[in-house]
């Protein structure tokens, strides 16, 4: 037997942690702490900490969002075409070559969310890990939520200009996204404008 303090950590994302000891709730203090367990401790005791992550929106500039739960930001991936540049250089042979990465998928994407209704919006899937805990073929887990195209914002000379205003106006039509870990994904965006949600239609007479 021992006594000493044990320290666990509250993260600041989760606003409702709980903690147990033996099955006995401990009154947790302010998220982004640490709680400090000191007793004296012998044989088995057990320690359990619950970290309920919920989804969430982080505001961005020009009333941008992005996506986020628990620790992880999602982003969407974006499909990438390889192309080799200064080939003519010295020194820049094979394997130390330069590279360029365009985008073969649509990017220009606003998130139609809400954060009354956040909950609703987007759909989580949970899959089991693989040996690579952040390939982009295989992420742990991925978020569903609709977003619709934004034709008016545009990437000249290649660089994507700044997040339009929002709520953006846009009549394309929503379509699913599915959004990965942000770092299971090389070309992405995760810093969307928002898009209001389609009108309801008016009742016929």
């Amino acid at each position: 037997p021992v006594e000493f303090p044990l320290l666990v950590r509250l993260p600041g994302w989760c606003r409702q942690p709980a903690l147990t000891v033996d099955g006995a709730r401990v009154e947790v203090g302010t998220p982004g702490t640490f709680q400090r367990l000191r007793r004296r401790w012998e044989g088995r005791t057990e320690v359990m900490l619950d970290l309920p992550m919920a989804a969430r929106l982080e505001p961005r500039p020009n009333g941008a969002v992005s996506l986020l739960r628990g620790p992880l930001v999602y982003a969407l991936p974006i499909g990438e075409q390889w192309r080799r540049t200064h080939h003519d250089h010295p020194h820049r042979e094979l394997p130390h070559a330069d590279w360029e990465v365009h985008p073969t998928s649509a990017w220009n994407w606003a998130l139609q969310v809400s954060p009354p209704t956040l909950e609703a919006d987007v759909r989580f899937t949970e899959r089991p890990l693989g040996e690579m805990v952040f390939a982009r073929e295989t992420p742990p887990v991925t978020a569903t939520v609709q977003g619709r195209r934004v034709p008016g914002w545009t990437a000249p000379n290649g660089s994507a200009q700044a997040t339009p205003a929002s709520p953006v106006s846009c009549a394309e039509p929503p379509e699913p996204l599915e959004l990965i870990p942000y770092g299971s994904a090389r070309l992405r965006i995760a810093e969307f404008p928002v898009a209001p949600a389609p009108e309801e239609p008016s009742p016929s007479t």
